[in-house]
């Protein structure tokens, strides 16, 4: 295990940030692509990186959900701006569902920071399981069918959405767009774009409120829980790749997109069940 006190420019963190770098990348496409955040990408990765600080088993979930939703800020806020250049005019229902979610998020948010009740493997548990529901729904054909789109139900939606990511570290799409999708009546693609814009405004007091919260056993190179080498090397990614995910996203078909989301959720189940049973 590394000390809390290392340094993080040697060279076991140079190779960890170049990982960072290729992992971000791939969480920049699918934020743009799949209107999730970036999160399912960026969750496995911090976990990796912080297991290998000797940190107390209550501040590892901590310093993983931080930097998560921080990156997955980053990721969502890009693709928002993006899609709305491109003619998305989606931030009224986005606004609906952050209003809720805001509340709900911060309120689990502070309990985990606050209170000792939430474990890794409670985290891992949590993750594991929201992620195989998922995948199981998106890979079931999706049936246009005509459906109230209430307030109440937009509400709602950013109730649950706002729990899910502060207990998950993800943005919140993986929930939210098969949601709007299925319980809203929205398309998918216009649920991802939602969705991502969503993220953008709801990630921002949490992500502040773990800047500014302090660490039991704080570590170099960090601002509160967040790593700033590591968010600066998310956003350089984010810049770069994002587009591209927003351009495949115009492109492809809601099918081959609803198949890619389910395949991404299903291999990330498969490696956490390696993880926690073997």
């Amino acid at each position: 295990m590394i000390p809390c006190t290392i340094k993080l420019y040697d060279r076991v963190m140079i190779k960890l940030f170049l990982l960072l770098f290729v992992f971000a990348s791939l969480g920049a496409i699918l934020s743009g692509l799949l209107g999730v955040g970036g999160g399912i990408v960026f969750v496995p990765l911090l976990d990796f990186f912080y297991g290998q600080f000797d940190l107390q088993v209550n501040e590892i979930p901590r310093y993983i959900l931080a930097n998560s939703i921080t990156a997955t800020l980053l990721a969502s806020t890009t693709s928002a701006i993006k899609h709305y250049k491109n003619g998305a005019r989606v931030y009224r229902k986005s606004l609906k569902i952050a209003s809720t979610a805001i509340f709900s998020s911060l309120l689990v948010t502070y309990s985990i920071t606050q209170m000792d009740w939430y474990q890794i493997k409670d985290f891992k548990m949590i993750f594991l399981s929201l992620l195989l529901l998922v995948a199981i729904k998106m890979l079931l054909p999706i049936k246009e069918k005509v459906m109230s789109q209430s307030n109440q139900k937009y509400f709602f939606v950013g109730l649950l959405t706002g729990v899910v990511a502060a207990l998950s570290g993800l943005g919140g799409g993986v929930i939210m767009v098969p949601l709007l999708t299925f319980y809203c009546g929205e398309k998918l693609k216009k649920s991802s774009q939602i969705s991502i814009t969503a993220i953008a405004f709801f990630m921002l007091p949490n992500a502040l409120y773990y800047l500014l919260s302090i660490p039991e056993l704080p570590l170099s190179n960090h601002l509160g829980y967040v790593n700033i080498f590591a968010q600066v090397i998310i956003f350089c990614a984010v810049f770069i790749f994002s587009p591209l995910g927003i351009r495949l996203a115009n492109n492809l078909s809601n099918r081959l997109i609803q198949s890619i989301f389910a395949t991404l959720l299903l291999l990330i189940v498969i490696r956490y069940v390696v993880q926690i049973f073997y």
